[in-house]
Parts: structure tokens; sequence; C-alpha cells
């Protein structure tokens, strides 16, 4: 996950990863025809194969706590009981106007 920069929060639960993936996988499985059509899957390129590294010698990746904000989203979705999802545009100023205040 750390080629797109996203990165999760340290106590956050996998299990709910693996259920949703899971889920991912068999509505993608009706759709394919058969094992034939499907792209083999490409393994990773090691930096001696010539693949370009992002990562810098030395380099530190800035490190992100947002424990707070985190327990304050799970609190309220918890207080709806679960049944809705944020939405967590920042490029929608309208939408982040109540985490700045």
């Amino acid at each position: 996950m750390k080629t797109d920069g996203v990165s999760l929060p340290p106590d956050t639960p996998v299990s709910m990863f693996h259920e949703a993936r899971d889920d991912d996988a068999e509505s993608w499985a009706s759709d394919r025809d058969s094992e034939e059509d499907q792209i083999p899957e490409e393994e990773p390129k090691t930096s001696d194969e010539g693949a370009a590294s992002d990562d810098e010698p030395g380099e530190e990746e800035p490190v992100f706590d947002f424990r707070d904000l985190n327990e304050m989203v799970t609190e309220a979705l918890a207080s709806l009981g679960g049944a809705v999802m944020p939405k967590l545009n920042w490029s929608a100023p309208q939408d982040a106007v109540w985490m700045n205040q």
C-alpha cells in the first residue's frame, strides 16, 4: 500500500480487510469467463532487475498519527448504529469544514 501513499493506523483490525477482500473476490468470480482468459499475475521486480526504487537510503517516511480522529469517527459511526459510511473527501471544502473547527 505504500506505493499510493496510503497507510493504515497501527491499531486497525486486519480481519475487516480480509472479509472485504473475500467478498470482492466472490463478486468478481462470476465475471470470469475461463482460466485461459485471465491475465497472469506479474511478479514484483527486485532492485537488481532494474526496477526503480522510490525509497532513498537513509530517508525516513513521515509518520502520521490520527488515532484521535480515528477514535472520533469510530465513535460517531457506532452512535449511528454502524449503518453509515463517512465521506472523507478532502477536496470538497464543505465536507472538511467541521474538522477544522
